[in-house]
């Protein structure tokens, strides 16, 4: 039954809107707000689109991680750790945003589970995510819809990790596809058309 399922919404997908990409590839798009989405086009932030916020920890601030085993995509990563605990390091972006648009914030983030940790997203100054003594987990796509009320907002990530690092990959921030805003009232009218289906083949 689930894998019914998964090819009649693969396939419903497939009809209404061959381009639209639900993954990492996001980054790569041309509606992407963020430069070096990636962190691929160097290797320090010295010379990086992203800047290191100097009024958090400086002594051991985020660094780009060159491991293509250790990215979600590409080689690059930014990584976050080998500083004290508590003591966040950050890096921020500032976007060109139009007042009252509403815009897809996304982004990958992995855990190596290794306690004490924290990290925290921003979007305009306001915090949307913080977490503190992240578990073990593989890249996963953590996404927000945000509101811009100011024609520059600020993205902004901080965290630290204990020994090791926390990961940060494929940024993404933009506006909804015209094709994906119209299939998502869509999506929600086929597990109704599965059913009724099911019945009149019963």
């Amino acid at each position: 039954m689930l894998s019914s399922w998964k090819k009649t919404v693969t396939l419903f997908l497939g009809l209404l809107a061959p381009g639209v990409t639900f993954a990492s590839g996001l980054c790569d798009t041309p509606t992407n707000l963020v430069q070096d989405c990636g962190f691929e086009a160097t290797n320090t932030f010295a010379t990086s689109p992203w800047s290191v916020d100097q009024l958090l920890n400086t002594a051991s601030p985020p660094t780009i991680g060159v491991e293509a085993a250790l990215a979600n995509s590409g080689n690059n990563f930014a990584a976050f750790g080998s500083i004290p605990a508590g003591a966040d390091g950050g890096i921020y972006q500032d976007l060109q945003t139009q007042i009252g648009t509403t815009y897809i914030f996304s982004f990958y983030l992995g855990s190596d589970g290794q306690v004490p940790d924290d990290f925290k997203v921003k979007w305009g100054g306001t915090t949307i995510y913080s977490q503190n003594n992240l578990p073990n987990f593989n890249y996963s796509q953590l996404t927000f819809s945000e509101t811009a009320t100011s024609s520059i907002t600020r993205i902004e990530f901080e965290g630290s990790d204990q020994p090791y690092q926390l990961a940060l990959d494929d940024v993404f921030v933009g506006v909804p596809e015209p094709s994906v805003a119209i299939l998502t009232p869509l999506l929600l009218l086929v597990p109704f058309g599965i059913r009724r289906y099911q019945k009149r083949a019963v």
